[in-house]
């Protein structure tokens, strides 16, 4: 080691020095440096091994136990990764540190969405703990030759008992579903053993102080019940889809290496992003940073400009028309949130603000209903006659939510195998809960779900989609590894454990995120109530029904204004006139009408440059109004449905 230079942290082979295999010294870690020279009092720098130097030993380490602590460093070198976990992470690292104190390891099961930072949490927890880190990934271990992928486990196993001897250790095991799955439903053999395995190695490691055994899965209920019994899981975590505020925390941490230009609104960004996770919203950082340097590029800048390189607020949006939620690909009842504004709904105002109350308030305000004790509203009906609007409302209100909109057909749901309508209504509601805040749309719910016979003696299809939709709704078919909150608390909540408040708080538990993060509103329309079950009709289901009426005069105005913001009208046309001559007339109709009369205008001259009124009278001559001419023996109909 002689004529070294050595700084604060460097490391020195050893491997090839006589001094080295004399002692079986591999490496040697410098941690702190000290001399009386000027020169290293002044600059702080690099010191020479010489004959006199002298060399404090602070402790030995195996080499396992160095590069395991060194990989951990590597990995997030040095960087907080943890946006919006901070409780799960004090939780885990609460139970590392109890795990040395009584000599005992503990055991954890993650559980949460793909892409949550379930692997980048534990992670984080070591480094921070200063903990070795030892990981398993499912599929490694796995072996084509008889009893060697037990041992493959039996090895990490035992490496991470020698490590905890040391240091304490965290033994991760990432995606358990893949060698513990239910052995009733076991494949082959090796499937079988492998469990068993795993189960017989948790129990070898039960007195084994310093240990953290942390098992992470997407897919909980595809584990053998054995695993998640007391003894063998100690706690079970669940890590779920980011809160607005866990979002704000995680755009954080990745916009830190971003040049962010003065535009870019944070707030903004973690509203849009709903149903997004940790591994989606970094993806979103990435691409809008990608999309910054290409607009650069395309604008021919020199290098001298790219020193000014600044991600705008338009780049992230951009990034987002590309990045979708990871949860929402693959799912078919999962909708594009309709660019629909409630200015592009003419008239109606009253029913607006009925909608605007029922559906918007309580995913945008929830603080104001937990502040008066209101609960939040599980279901809304929009009834009225064909072609008012009720489909339109309900995607302008998801629009102004920015919330993950469902839609769910009679076509999606029935299905000539018994009991798979049922299933899909269940596993709607996982996915509107998974995604949530998230609104199920209905439409035309009177073709879904009817009214239940009188006879007992038969149960029809829409009869049980029934019953399994009241039970969704109620809260019945949640299973418990949906659960993500408790009873209105933001607080910890143990899963399976008793003790006073400070030791839940300490030992761990799930994160309870607040009622808007897991808020489900179910929003029907249909134009037949009368053939809907009055079960379905209470309160508690349908806390709200409100009534879309035919447009008065004022609304086909308002209406005539938005089909033709767009197209060149001659002076003659009055839409004071249209509106007049339009009695009986729904939004639908009017609709029809500006197309109608902007085709006749085309009709007379390809290169027309304006519809006149010529061209709308003719359009309300052709076109019929859907409704009776009696439009108060239509409000009546409905209007008696909503007093019974």
């Amino acid at each position: 080691m002689q004529n070294l230079l050595v700084t604060p942290g460097c490391s020195v082979d050893l491997s090839r020095s006589r001094l080295g295999k004399l002692y079986d010294i591999v490496r040697c870690v410098v941690t702190s440096c000290s001399s009386d020279s000027e020169e290293f009092c002044k600059t702080n720098s690099a010191v020479r091994i010489v004959e006199t130097t002298q060399i404090k030993i602070d402790s030995v380490q195996s080499l396992e136990c160095y590069e395991a602590l060194e990989s951990t460093s590597v990995l997030l070198g040095g960087k907080d990764i943890t946006g919006g976990l901070q409780e799960a992470h004090k939780i885990l690292a609460n139970l590392l540190k109890s795990s040395s104190e009584f000599s005992c390891s503990q055991r954890v099961l993650l559980r949460g969405p793909p892409g949550c930072g379930k692997t980048s949490l534990v992670q984080q927890v070591a480094y921070d703990c200063k903990a070795a880190l030892l990981m398993i990934k499912g599929p490694e271990v796995l072996s084509s030759n008889p009893g060697e992928s037990e041992s493959n486990l039996g090895a990490m196993f035992d490496k991470a008992v020698r490590l905890s001897k040391e240091v304490p250790c965290v033994l991760f095991i990432d995606e358990v579903d893949c060698i513990c799955v239910r052995r009733e439903v076991a494949s082959s053999s090796s499937t079988y053993r492998m469990t068993t395995a795993l189960l017989t190695q948790l129990d070898n490691v039960c007195k084994v102080g310093g240990l953290l055994v942390v098992m992470a899965t997407n897919s909980p209920t595809t584990l053998d019940p054995a695993l998640r019994r007391s003894g063998r899981v100690d706690r079970e975590v669940l890590i779920s889809v980011p809160s607005k505020k866990q979002r704000q925390q995680i755009l954080d941490v990745h916009m830190r290496g971003l040049p962010l230009a003065d535009d870019v609104d944070l707030d903004r960004l973690t509203t849009i992003t709903s149903g997004y996770v940790g591994s989606d919203l970094e993806l979103v950082c990435t691409e809008a940073w990608r999309k910054t340097f290409h607009r650069k590029m395309s604008l021919g800048q020199s290098d001298k400009d790219m020193e000014d390189l600044k991600v705008r607020q338009a780049d992230f949006e951009a990034a987002l028309l590309t990045v979708k939620p990871s949860l929402q690909r693959g799912v078919e009842i999962v909708c594009e949130v309709p660019t629909v504004l409630w200015s592009d709904v003419g008239g109606l105002d009253d029913v607006k603000l009925q909608i605007q109350q029922a559906v918007e308030w309580p995913m945008l305000y929830p603080e104001s209903y937990e502040a008066l004790g209101l609960p939040l509203a599980k279901g809304v009906l929009l009834y009225g006659p064909p072609g008012c609007g009720k489909t339109t409302l309900a995607q302008a209100a998801a629009n102004a939510c920015h919330v993950t909109f469902l839609a769910l057909s009679c076509a999606q749901l029935y299905s000539p195998y018994v009991g798979d309508s049922e299933k899909k209504v269940s596993e709607t509601f996982q996915q509107a809960r998974a995604l949530a805040p998230s609104i199920l749309f209905l439409d035309e719910i009177d073709s879904i779900v009817g009214k239940r016979s009188e006879s007992t003696s038969s149960s029809s299809v829409s009869e049980r989609v029934l019953s399994a939709l009241l039970n969704e709704m109620d809260g019945v078919g949640v299973r418990l590894d949906e659960q993500t909150h408790g009873k209105a608390s933001q607080q910890l909540q143990v899963e399976g454990g008793g003790g006073t408040n400070a030791q839940q708080a300490e030992g761990g538990g799930r994160v309870i995120k607040d009622a808007r993060d897991r808020h489900v509103l179910v929003v029907a329309a249909t134009n037949r109530p009368d053939m809907l079950d009055p079960a379905l009709l209470r309160p508690g289901r349908m806390d709200r029904l409100i009534f879309v009426p035919p447009p008065d005069f004022k609304g086909r105005q308002q209406a005539f204004e938005v089909h033709t913001k767009k197209m060149p009208r001659a002076q003659d046309v009055d839409l004071n006139d249209l509106a007049q001559g339009t009695e009986g007339y729904t939004g639908a109709d009017i609709k029809g009408v500006c197309k109608e009369a902007g085709l006749l205008a085309l009709k007379e001259s390809i290169m027309a440059q304006h519809v006149t009124k010529a061209h709308f009278d003719q359009a309300v001559k052709d076109r019929k109004p859907s409704l009776p001419s009696s439009l108060q023996q239509v409000q009546a109909i409905y209007r008696q449905f909503a007093h019974k």
